[in-house]
């Protein structure tokens, strides 16, 4: 197996490994192993997924070859949680956030562990979500907790042992040379400096970014650090940040450079478009035929800006017509910060039918006085599976609301009728600069009431796509409720003019009001393959 090969069978396997699916994310590592029976973190993917499965019998010798004969600091952790299960008679393995959500495929790696370690960047986004998931039976929150205090954070924590490990996991998906972030946090040199500006948004919570409550929901792409790895850190800089002993350091994990979905089956490039020096922001709508003759189904779509400091966000639909935004017929996703490329789960598709065109919205917000150009692509990977649901993409809004100058906390609702029976995957809430909360729940036409999602500190710089741990079945005539908050008052930082009144429009300094949503029909069983797979 060459490495090409190996890396796209650990990145399955990592999909896997995600989706919970672990009896055949370890089937693509116990293939792998055969390959490369020395490589650590195969070993602990392996360790992991036993353990999951509840064979710990079989999980805790790897473990513990792990911990005693190669030092795995991942392994060891893992066989101390086995330990302490067992122990304690629990009933079955959570891996919980207190250690990475997934770690990089090769933390350790000695040689070639470059190629493998790319692969979880692909799960990892740019204020984007650096993709954390975890596995419960259960409630996830509570057994969160629980995990967490199993393994109390160090007591004199160092950088190299203790701090980097976190940082690797949580930050440098950013925080990395290249990426348009004040800092970066691989190395010690880089972050000591930054020490105690770390602490202060760490312990805020406003580093990693995640605005939903977590007391709603039960959110796959989670992004916040454990109370032991926040504590860990607030440690290590109140004790004068430690470097600690080098040999203890992780290796940095490298990041694809490029396509975070993996090299596309097709590119499609947007017309190059130059921006006046005068300009400062605009909506443009720029076309880009397909050429399909047939109906074809996709897994994955992503958009790449080509100059990211012009580009605020850009929506793609398909569509029939190339007449403004009518005739459109559905959404490949956008890209906008806090956003992760579109990856569908086996089984799922979108459908682009043929003699489609692409029509890119894309924004762009820049300081006038220089001339700018862009060229933004985007690439989709078909499906190679038989596709039995069609991911979909359903809006609740309003564009009737008027907010008043001054106003500091203006309500606007809206609200929707499911016509038929649907799974919910995933809540994206959109306003601009005025948007101050928002909050999603559904209404069940027996009067009972679920919420799905509270977002109290909207922050327009993160677009965050927040997707379920578990799909929610919601009934035909099931209502849909959304109710947002707007700040137009001199009190808000980001209020471009307090003084006029506000409507819906598509400029920043406009507003918006929807509540983005994504969902399979619960009826359709599609049994369909693309075409060229």
């Amino acid at each position: 197996m060459n490495a090409d090969n190996a890396k796209k069978k650990h990145f399955e396997a990592q999909r896997l490994f995600q989706q919970q699916k672990f009896a055949e994310a370890l089937s693509l590592l116990d293939d792998l192993d055969r390959h490369f029976p020395t490589e650590q973190n195969i070993m602990y993917g392996r360790a992991r997924c036993l353990a999951a499965l509840g064979r710990v019998d079989e999980a805790r010798p790897l473990c513990a070859y792990l911990k005693d004969v190669l030092g795995h600091g991942r392994g060891a952790e893992l066989l101390a949680q086995i330990d302490l299960r067992t122990a304690a008679a629990m009933p079955a393995l959570d891996i919980p956030r207190s250690i990475p959500k997934h770690t990089p495929p090769a933390q350790n790696r000695k040689v070639g562990r470059k190629q493998l370690v790319a692969i979880s960047a692909a799960f990892a986004t740019v204020g984007i979500v650096a993709a954390v998931f975890f596995f419960s039976n259960g409630d996830t929150k509570n057994s969160t907790v629980a995990q967490a205090a199993l393994l109390p954070p160090p007591d004199n924590p160092t950088f190299f042992k203790d701090v980097a490990p976190i940082f690797n996991e949580n930050c440098v998906v950013c925080h990395r040379p290249g990426e348009p972030v004040p800092m970066a946090l691989t190395s010690y040199e880089q972050a000591r400096p930054w020490a105690k500006s770390i602490r202060k948004m760490v312990e805020a919570r406003q580093m990693p970014p995640w605005h939903a409550d977590p007391a709603i929901g039960q959110w796959a792409n989670d992004r916040r650090l454990s109370e032991r790895d926040l504590t860990t850190v607030l440690r290590w800089v109140d004790q004068g940040t430690p470097q600690g002993n080098p040999e203890d350091a992780p290796e940095v994990p490298t990041f694809t450079e490029g396509w975070k979905i993996g090299e596309p089956d097709t590119i499609f490039t947007a017309s190059a478009q130059i921006l006046p020096a005068e300009l400062e922001d605009e909506y443009r709508y720029v076309y880009v035929p397909t050429g399909f003759t047939k109906d074809r189904w996709i897994s994955a779509a992503e958009i790449r800006p080509g100059n990211i400091d012009v580009v605020h966000h850009v929506i793609v639909f398909t569509a029939t017509t190339t007449g403004g935004s009518n005739g459109l017929a559905g959404s490949l996703g956008g890209f906008a910060p806090g956003s992760p490329p579109l990856v569908m789960d086996k089984g799922r598709g979108m459908k682009i039918e043929a003699g489609a065109v692409l029509v890119l919205q894309i924004h762009y917000h820049k300081e006038p006085g220089k001339m700018e150009r862009d060229r933004t692509t985007v690439g989709i990977k078909f499906a190679k599976d038989i596709v039995k649901k069609e991911l979909r993409f359903g809006s609740i809004g309003t564009e009737k609301f008027l907010i008043p100058a001054t106003r500091a906390d203006y309500p606007v609702d809206a609200r929707l009728i499911l016509e038929e029976n649907i799974h919910l995957e995933q809540i994206i809430p959109h306003m601009h600069l005025r948007g101050k909360d928002m909050k999603v729940w559904a209404k069940s036409p027996d009067g009972s009431k679920v919420e799905l999602l509270s977002v109290p500190k909207y922050d327009f710089n993160w677009q965050t796509f927040y997707k379920l741990e578990k799909p929610i079945a919601l009934p035909k005539g099931t209502e849909l409720h959304a109710l947002a908050h707007f700040d137009n008052s001199a009190g808000n930082p980001f209020n471009p003019n307090p003084n006029v009144s506000v409507r819906w429009g598509e400029p920043t300094t406009a507003e918006m009001m929807y509540s983005f949503y994504m969902y399979t029909v619960d009826d359709e069983n599609l049994k369909v393959k693309d075409p060229g797979a």
